[in-house]
Protein backbone atom coordinates (compact mmCIF):
# COMPACT_ATOMS: atom_id res chain seq x y z
CA UNK A 1 0.00 0.00 0.00
CA UNK A 2 1.45 3.32 -1.09
CA UNK A 3 1.01 6.63 0.68
CA UNK A 4 0.32 9.86 -1.24
CA UNK A 5 3.97 10.41 -2.13
CA UNK A 6 4.36 6.79 -3.18
CA UNK A 7 1.34 7.10 -5.46
CA UNK A 8 2.81 10.28 -6.95
CA UNK A 9 6.15 8.53 -7.52
CA UNK A 10 4.40 5.59 -9.21
CA UNK A 11 2.34 7.91 -11.40
CA UNK A 12 5.43 9.81 -12.53
CA UNK A 13 7.40 6.62 -13.13
CA UNK A 14 4.62 5.15 -15.25
CA UNK A 15 4.42 8.36 -17.30
CA UNK A 16 8.04 8.05 -18.50
CA UNK A 17 7.13 6.07 -21.67
CA UNK A 18 4.62 8.79 -22.62
CA UNK A 19 7.46 11.33 -22.66
CA UNK A 20 10.15 8.95 -23.97
CA UNK A 21 8.59 6.40 -26.37
CA UNK A 22 11.83 4.42 -26.62
CA UNK A 23 11.67 3.56 -22.89
CA UNK A 24 9.76 0.53 -21.60
CA UNK A 25 9.28 -0.02 -17.87
CA UNK A 26 9.97 -3.71 -17.34
CA UNK A 27 9.62 -3.99 -13.56
CA UNK A 28 9.65 -1.63 -10.61
CA UNK A 29 9.25 -1.51 -6.86
CA UNK A 30 8.65 1.61 -4.79
CA UNK A 31 10.45 1.59 -1.45
CA UNK A 32 9.85 4.03 1.44
CA UNK A 33 12.60 6.40 0.31
CA UNK A 34 13.64 5.30 -3.21
CA UNK A 35 12.60 3.35 -6.31
CA UNK A 36 14.07 0.32 -8.06
CA UNK A 37 13.18 -0.12 -11.72
CA UNK A 38 14.33 -2.02 -14.76
CA UNK A 39 13.97 -0.06 -17.98
CA UNK A 40 14.12 -1.33 -21.53
CA UNK A 41 15.75 1.07 -24.00
CA UNK A 42 14.88 0.77 -27.68
CA UNK A 43 15.75 2.92 -30.69
CA UNK A 44 13.64 6.11 -30.95
CA UNK A 45 11.47 4.69 -33.73
CA UNK A 46 11.22 1.24 -32.13
CA UNK A 47 13.60 -0.26 -34.69
CA UNK A 48 16.78 -2.08 -33.76
CA UNK A 49 19.37 -0.11 -35.71
CA UNK A 50 21.63 -3.14 -36.15
CA UNK A 51 19.22 -5.29 -38.13
CA UNK A 52 15.92 -3.41 -38.58
CA UNK A 53 13.92 -5.64 -36.25
CA UNK A 54 10.86 -4.18 -34.56
CA UNK A 55 11.80 -3.76 -30.89
CA UNK A 56 8.77 -1.83 -29.60
CA UNK A 57 7.74 -4.75 -27.43
CA UNK A 58 11.28 -5.99 -26.74
CA UNK A 59 10.80 -9.08 -28.88
CA UNK A 60 12.56 -10.18 -32.03
CA UNK A 61 9.56 -10.52 -34.35
CA UNK A 62 11.10 -13.47 -36.19
CA UNK A 63 11.76 -15.81 -33.28
CA UNK A 64 10.30 -14.18 -30.14
CA UNK A 65 13.65 -13.70 -28.39
CA UNK A 66 14.05 -10.68 -26.13
CA UNK A 67 16.80 -8.58 -27.73
CA UNK A 68 16.18 -5.21 -26.12
CA UNK A 69 18.89 -3.41 -24.16
CA UNK A 70 18.29 -3.46 -20.40
CA UNK A 71 19.98 -1.32 -17.78
CA UNK A 72 19.47 -0.88 -14.08
CA UNK A 73 19.46 2.64 -12.65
Amino acid sequence: VLNNLGELAESELLSIPKHFPSVVIDQYVIMPNHIHCILGLNAEDGQDQRNGQDQRNGQDQRNGQDRSLRCQL
